[in-house]
Parts: C-alpha cells; structure tokens; sequence
C-alpha cells in the first residue's frame, strides 16, 4: 500500500492560494533543495492548471503527474486570454480568480507534446462519492517514458 504525503506552500497564517503572491519572494536555495528533494521522493504528483507544464522539466524519472484542470471538452482549443489581468477578469473570463485558461479538448495533445504518455480516467458516481470528484469528470495521468 502507497501512503499520501501532501506538500504545499502554505503561509503561516494558513492561505494555500497564489503562493506567487506571497512565498517567491522569499524562495532562496535552501528551500529550493527542499522542495526538490520532496518532489524526488515522489512516484505520482497531483498538478493542476499551468503546473504541468512547469514542472515538465522536473519530471526526467519515471514518474506520473495526475492532472485534473478545468476543461470545456466541445471546445477544440484551450481559451487563454493575455489581456485578462485582474482577479475580478480572471474569474470573469476563467470561472476563478487564480485561472489563467480553460482548457479544451487540445489539453491532451499539449500534455504528449510536454513528452507525457498520457492515460484517462473518467469519474463513475460511486468514484464522485468517494474521491469528491466532479460527474463525469476526466482525470488525466500524465507518465514520463522509462
């Protein structure tokens, strides 16, 4: 049996959202070491958004990143919009103040052209029940070649 270790960027005041706000610039080197070192001891990493994409670079050992981003299936490209600035746009346009995008149905080409294999894995109603997932929501398990 695996265990669930959960490493997050967390103030002390307990807010997890947009750490660019907040923790960067206090990043120096001995945090990055740490944060590198957890990230090596993981086998399957939970990323969402623009992460992926992030920490592609990273993930040079067999590894799975599980990707569950916000998608419009019926659109054939991911909505991204570089005039859209504010928190109040943000949420407007992307459905929440942090998104940057919806994605659409191109996620899964952009996920093989990061040199992902790429698995599917879509919510039953007893897995919404369980895990908290959305009906019919699609979880995407990104791998890296061994």
């Amino acid at each position: 049996m695996r265990k669930i270790k959960s490493h997050f960027f967390i103030s002390l005041d307990g807010v997890v959202e947009a750490p660019n706000e907040w923790h960067f610039p206090y990043f120096n080197d001995e945090m990055g070491a740490e944060v590198g070192g957890k990230m090596a001891e993981s086998d399957t990493m939970l990323l969402g958004r623009q992460t992926y994409e992030e920490f592609a670079a990273s993930l040079n050992k067999p590894r799975t990143a599980i990707i569950m981003v916000p998608i419009v299936e019926a659109w054939k490209q991911s909505y991204e919009n570089d005039e859209v600035s504010t928190s109040r746009e943000r949420d407007l346009h992307f459905g929440q103040f942090d998104h940057v995008r919806y994605y659409g149905a191109d996620l899964r080409e952009r996920i093989k052209a990061a040199g992902f294999e790429l698995e599917e894995f879509t919510a039953s109603p007893s897995d919404c029940v369980s895990f908290g997932l959305m009906r019919g929501e699609t979880v995407f398990l990104a791998s890296r070649p061994a």
